[in-house]
């Protein structure tokens, strides 16, 4: 084509391209548009959310968040449930649109904070929140558990000008606290402050007085001696100031193997006695359970422990006593938390552990060799009463892998575990309830140990169980399986010995209720393998839901090892899958319980009411209501 032909058609193209391309008017050239508009945006419209409706549950309760959301324009296509505060729970599927949890077990009412997020599929989140109140379990006609509160009132040495106050307001302390000065003169209108230099006062015979609210951190461990103390005149270390204030609190700000407060006369020569610790918080601000809370070591005598608060430390209270005549220490109505190894360990002569709260204590590598309560050289006239243990040895999955209240490593004598309530709300296999037996390389016995009105709950395959134990008694005790598998309520003995420690014998099980529900199994009592002399009066298995090979009692020894076996009852399951056990007066029958698993009373017209042998009875029931001429089966006497 010719360069003036060339010409032409683009001047042509040019005239199509300004006309429309010879197509006509669109229709936005008829409406006025110029032909150079953008798209018109999509606008997304959020996701519509409810978290649901406040809650308030019981400890133990199984809890549902019920959440919902949608999309007017779309879908949504995630859903996230976290937890914004209050004890921790394990949250079970948190990625859906309803989650659910089991309720913490809890001192006093506790809020817990839920959050809903969700997405829609253009990438918009929101999110709701909901509180779930937990308060704790009533428990129906049972002794009280866990520390009195009553007990804990602001206190004052009985010493007078010896007593030093002290305030300080580190991080964490209450709005309106009001730090002292060391140039004070330490009374409670002028306070001193520095917690190192009153620790140096009592080690020269001051007693010690913190204000409520206050809080002292700490980067070493605070080192005291008790020289100038006495049974007639003990040193204390106490709270003062208004009571609805919080505890004081003595952080310890380093982390790793640092303890608390310890008492170590750092001689063995040395015997230390009369010791108050009182209404004091100590905290390893780590929480990395590590070091001892409070560390009694060597040769201390006469020290009472009541409403602490220790949590974050490896072992929460050590009692590492080494002289065979020490004695007389007492912890009560105290908390004992959190702590990585031990909430307690330890013993002496006349140990008293006495209304305290055991929580979630051995979880740094949880094992079978971690726990709440260790008693280890408890020696004689030891104590437990009255204490509310959970959550031990919790392991990665939030499960219980140690026995939670275990005594061994001694040579006990004339041990008492009363009214203790022990339970779990997530066990293995491994979670034990209470045991009184032999572990270790140690020669070991347990006499007269007596473990009565106590209630274990959901534990693993053993809840009650003794070994090494010589005229030891199990007695009005409750126990209540709905969660594991194979389990046996109460065993002697619970584990094999060999000597030197001695053989279990001269066993009263007696007037014990225990009860299998749920998804339990196994087998109420075990009474055998070795050992002689037993008695095996008043008991109660009862299977709510038997599964073959399910049995109330195994007695599996010659006749001639059991000195009595009388009036005992089983419902839902054979009675003795052994080869002995069966008198003149055991029943196959419902005992009619009031409100089983919860309440394990007799109904009135109970085939168990009025049953039993008097050739061995309790004098009292689990209550302490006392036995009638004609006594009742099982934990409960019917007044």
């Amino acid at each position: 084509m010719s360069q003036a032909g060339k010409l032409i058609v683009l001047l042509l193209l040019s005239l199509m391209i300004a006309c429309g391309g010879g197509g006509g008017e669109s229709d936005s050239d008829a409406e006025g548009s110029d032909g150079n508009d953008e798209p018109t945006p999509v606008i997304n419209t959020p996701p519509q959310i409810d978290a649901g409706s406040d809650q308030t549950v019981t400890a133990g309760q199984s809890v549902t968040l019920n959440g919902s959301g949608s999309d007017s324009d779309g879908t949504v296509v995630d859903y996230q449930w976290s937890q914004l505060g209050g004890p921790a729970v394990n949250l079970a599927n948190a990625d859906q649109m309803v989650a659910s949890f089991t309720a913490p077990s809890v001192l006093s009412s506790e809020s817990l904070q839920f959050s809903l997020t969700i997405t829609d599929d253009a990438g918009d989140r929101v999110s709701d929140h909901v509180t779930i109140t937990v308060n704790p379990q009533q428990l129906v006609a049972l002794p009280d558990y866990g520390p009195d509160i009553e007990h804990c009132p602001a206190t004052l040495s009985e010493r007078g000008d010896r007593v030093i106050h002290l305030c300080d307001c580190q991080s964490g302390a209450v709005m309106d606290c009001a730090s002292g000065d060391d140039a004070n003169v330490g009374s409670a209108l002028s306070p001193k402050r520095s917690i190192t230099a009153a620790i140096a006062a009592f080690n020269t015979g001051s007693d010690l007085a913190f204000c409520r609210g206050g809080v002292w951190h700490s980067d070493t461990a605070l080192q005291l001696s008790a020289s100038g103390c006495s049974s007639d005149t003990p040193c204390t270390l106490q709270d003062y100031g208004d009571s609805s204030q919080a505890r004081p609190k003595m952080r310890f700000t380093q982390a790793g193997n640092v303890n608390g407060l310890v008492f170590d006369p750092s001689d063995d020569q040395l015997s230390w006695q009369g010791i108050r610790i009182h209404n004091l918080q100590l905290t390893k601000q780590s929480q990395d359970g590590e070091g001892f809370g409070l560390f009694l070591f060597r040769n201390i005598n006469q020290v009472v422990m009541q409403c602490l608060e220790v949590d974050g430390f490896g072992i929460g209270v050590y009692l590492n006593s080494n002289d065979l005549e020490s004695g007389d220490i007492t912890l009560s109505d105290s908390h004992i938390h959190d702590n990585g190894v031990m909430g307690w360990l330890g013993g002496t002569h006349r140990t008293r552990l006495e209304r305290n709260r055991f929580h979630n204590n051995g979880w740094l590598n949880a094992s079978a060799l971690q726990h709440n309560v260790y008693l280890s050289q408890m020696r004689s006239d030891g104590v437990v009463r009255g204490n509310w243990l959970s959550d031990s040895a919790l392991d990665a999955n939030d499960q219980c892998v140690g026995t939670s209240l275990v005594a061994h490593n001694d040579n006990t004598v004339d041990l008492l575990i009363e009214n203790n309530l022990i339970e779990e709300r997530n066990p293995s296999a491994g979670c034990w309830g209470l045991t009184v037996d032999a572990a270790g390389s140690t020669t070991e016995s347990h006499r007269n140990a007596i473990i009565r009105g106590n209630l274990v709950r959901n534990v693993g395959n053993l809840a009650i169980g003794v070994a090494s134990c010589v005229d030891c008694t199990i007695e009005n005790n409750i126990v209540v399986q709905t969660l594991i598998g194979g389990a046996t309520g109460i065993a002697s003995p619970n584990r094999a010995t060999a000597a030197p420690d001695l053989d279990v014998s001269v066993t009263l099980v007696r007037n014990n209720s225990v009860y299998f529900g749920g998804t339990a199994n196994g087998r109420a009592y075990y009474v055998g393998e070795r050992g002689r002399d037993y008695v095996v009066t008043n008991n109660i298995g009862y299977f709510a839901n038997p599964q073959s090979g399910d049995s109330c009692y195994d007695f599996d020894l010659s006749a001639d090892a059991y000195q009595l076996v009388n009036s005992n009852l089983c419902f839902g399951a054979s009675f003795d899958s052994g080869t002995h056990g069966l008198d003149g007066m055991a029943s196959s029958a419902d005992p009619g319980f009031v409100d089983a698993p919860d309440d394990l009373r007799l109904e009135a017209g109970s085939v168990a009411r009025d049953r039993g042998t008097t050739l061995s009875v309790p004098t009292t029931d689990i209550l302490g209501n006392p036995r009638d001429a004609s006594p009742d089966l099982g934990a409960y006497e019917t007044p």
